[in-house]
């Protein structure tokens, strides 16, 4: 290795030179201390410092998770995680963070944008393939890839974690990670030729729901100045909606009363006796990746999780009303005062749905009768008028489109009404990626990563790359890049985009086929009013 030596607060670091020239590649820097056993649900801790230069030249830990969730060709395996270098061992020393820093003029300082990785708040890394994001740090941003406890490991309630914390509040372990991270990018990005004070927060799917917890929560007050919520499609509604439905929302934002009692039922059941917080502690994590207690799924009839953690995760997970982290004032995002100065894009893809209920087949395995019926259930009745259900295959596709129209409506909404002086801008991601059965899973849920985060490289995933989709990568990043940089995504050479307002009919940028466009309908008006007028009369806005 050869390059820059920084010096950061725990000690000196060297990065890798990366494919992309100029940009250079820190991995697996330590953050904070491992959050194993004694550190368990408890709030991070700063790692012990070490002498020399530390050769960042590998990924750190993935934080706990089911190492192999995905089979050789599933979906997910095909497009994301075929790539073995790309998947480190876990641990729960995943407090890590890996930088991509592009060349620096001396006396400057350029912005900096800390993502956060999805995976349904139970996998994912800041390691993964599609966050390869060397192209977006070539346009002059400094990219920070952090990680935080996944599962029940990173939001486990209890009255005696309670008890233990100085403030009296427990949970929401994950967004205690997340929070530890930014400080760590303010104590030490000026090192790396970052300015601590054009920060700007990014995440997808689960870690877009992080980026709104970010934006929730008083304790992350001045760690950032701008947004990217991409896919996080309850938007800055708390009701979570049909997307929520599908997945087993629970109440958004329970008590600690509330979750401790969720905690400890859903412990009782996947160890199938009841488990002391002394215990949860002291166990070994390769306890957690064993099987949940068998009688539970027989007498439940459910179909099992691989392991403890993910059938724990899928029962405890999510944020808690403690009164510190969250407060009854600062979860509410249409309150203006809780996102005024803060710069956001929004936005999601128009099919997400196609590769999360669809992961191993394009094929329903319910019958037609069951889908229209829960098309109905889920959207009402007069839905049938605005969707092809004459067979199975129509239906199953009307079935999945009809969540990614309710969540672009969402997030209209939420940027269109709310009355903050700096309105969100809005896009929608309808660029489809060439590959198997393009016409069924379209612009799918992830598949806007690799032109987000600019990770397109050639024979990635098991596409062939056209000229168009470099094009498309182009052109977002250059929104991205710009947008990181000064708030606003518009520069001369771009079709211009402007925030989402009611009084301009919720306009939004739509990236299909290798271009954008600003629009006001999808073509789809009927749908759109449809949801639009569904969604105000359930918030009692209408």
């Amino acid at each position: 290795m050869n390059g820059e030596v920084i010096q950061t607060r725990y000690g000196k670091v060297i990065g890798i030179p990366s494919d992309t020239q100029g940009v250079t590649v820190f991995k697996g820097i330590p953050i904070g201390a491992d959050t194993g056993k004694e550190n368990r649900f408890r709030a991070p801790q700063p790692p012990k410092s070490w002498e020399g230069v530390r050769g960042c030249d590998h990924y750190g830990d993935r934080f706990l998770q089911n190492p192999d969730p995905n089979c050789q060709g599933a979906f997910w395996f095909s497009e994301f995680n075929y790539a073995s270098e790309y998947r480190p061992p876990v641990s729960e020393n995943g407090l890590v963070v890996n930088i991509y820093q592009p060349e620096v003029q001396e006396g400057r300082k350029l912005p900096v944008y800390v993502w956060i990785h999805g995976g349904a708040g139970n996998y994912g890394s800041a390691s993964d393939i599609k966050f390869d994001a060397t192209k977006l740090a070539a346009k002059g941003v400094i990219v920070v890839l952090v990680q935080y406890r996944l599962g029940f490991l990173g939001w486990l309630t209890l009255p005696e974690l309670c008890k233990e914390n100085e403030h009296g509040a427990c949970g929401n372990y994950a967004v205690h990670d997340n929070i530890f991270a930014l400080k760590w990018v303010q104590e030490n990005i000026e090192a790396f030729g970052g300015a601590k004070n054009k920060v700007t927060i990014g995440g997808q799917s689960a870690g877009a729901m992080q980026v709104m917890n970010l934006l929730r929560s008083p304790l992350a007050k001045g760690l950032f100045q701008r947004a990217i919520i991409q896919s996080g499609l309850t938007g800055f509604l708390n009701d979570p909606g049909a997307m929520g439905e599908a997945f087993g929302a629970g109440k958004p934002f329970p008590t600690v009363e509330e979750a401790a009692t969720l905690s400890k039922e859903a412990i009782r059941e996947s160890f199938g006796r009841d488990v002391t917080l002394k215990e949860l502690r002291e166990m070994e994590m390769e306890e957690f990746l064993k099987p949940p207690f068998a009688k539970n799924i027989e007498e439940k009839g459910v179909m099992p999780s691989a392991t403890i953690l993910e059938d724990l995760a899928a029962r405890i997970q999510g944020t808690v009303l403690d009164g510190y982290v969250f407060t009854e004032e600062s979860i509410d995002l249409m309150n203006p005062r809780n996102i005024e100065g803060i710069d956001i894009i929004m936005g999601g893809t128009t099919d997400e749905m196609t590769s999360l209920m669809a992961v191993n087949s394009t094929e329903s395995p319910a019958s037609n009768e069951i889908l229209v019926t829960k098309l109905k259930a889920m959207h009402g009745e007069d839905i049938l008028s605005l969707y092809s259900t004459s067979t199975k295959e129509e239906s199953y596709a009307s079935f999945l489109r009809a969540f990614s129209d309710d969540g672009l409506q969402r997030l209209l909404l939420s940027a269109g009404l709310n009355q903050v002086a700096k309105k969100p801008f809005v896009y929608s991601f309808a660029h489809v990626a060439p590959g198997k059965n393009e016409e069924f899973y379209g612009a799918y849920h992830s598949g806007d990563l690799w032109f987000t985060m600019g990770s397109l490289k050639p024979g990635r995933a098991h596409r062939e790359w056209r000229k168009l989709d470099w094009g498309m990568m182009d052109v977002i990043t250059d929104y991205w890049s710009n947008f990181i940089k000064t708030g606003n995504p518009n520069r001369e050479s771009l079709s211009e985009w402007i925030p989402c307002d009611e009084k301009d009919e919720y306009p939004f940028m739509q990236f299909k086929d290798g271009q954008a466009n600003l629009i006001t309908t999808s073509g789809e008006e009927k749908r759109e009013q449809y949801f639009r007028k569904r969604i105000l009369e359930s918030l009692n806005l209408n």
